[in-house]
């Protein structure tokens, strides 16, 4: 079994959709995903990404969730950002944030289409509640 098959994602479910018609806007594709600490009795965590396309005319951000569960192939967990970006989970949540996009922009009268492998991604745990400023 190789690197790009340490995880599987599963119960993938679309959090959110936004798209706008008639924005002229530069093209841009951003993929970003962000997880949570592991459970050391599940082997799994759970893990959102945002998926944000622009293009002549539309725009579209897709807000997509997942369940990430090892398959037993063991790696140190500061690894983790940098396995799970290389890996076929995150390519499987891309897939499935990028099917929600493209029928959003199905909607629409405008065009956009949406890379069909996953690009560079940037991949962050979720911040720290210690890390939020709550503002006096």
């Amino acid at each position: 079994m190789s690197q790009s098959q340490l995880f599987l994602s599963i119960d993938h479910r679309v959090v959110g959709v936004e798209v706008h018609a008639g924005d002229e806007s530069a093209h841009d594709l951003m993929w970003e995903v962000s997880y949570g600490e592991r459970d050391a009795e599940e082997s799994a965590r759970y893990a959102l990404g945002w998926l944000h396309g622009a293009g002549e005319g539309v725009q579209v951000t897709v807000s997509v969730g997942a369940l990430v569960v090892d398959t037993g192939i063991p790696y140190a967990d500061e690894d983790f950002s940098r396995l799970f970006g290389a890996s076929d989970a995150c390519e499987a949540l891309y897939e499935y944030a990028r099917m929600a996009g493209s029928v959003a922009i199905s909607l629409t009268r405008e065009t956009l289409e949406l890379p069909a492998y996953m690009p560079l991604v940037q991949v962050e745990p979720f911040p720290d509640d210690d890390d939020e400023q709550v503002p006096d």
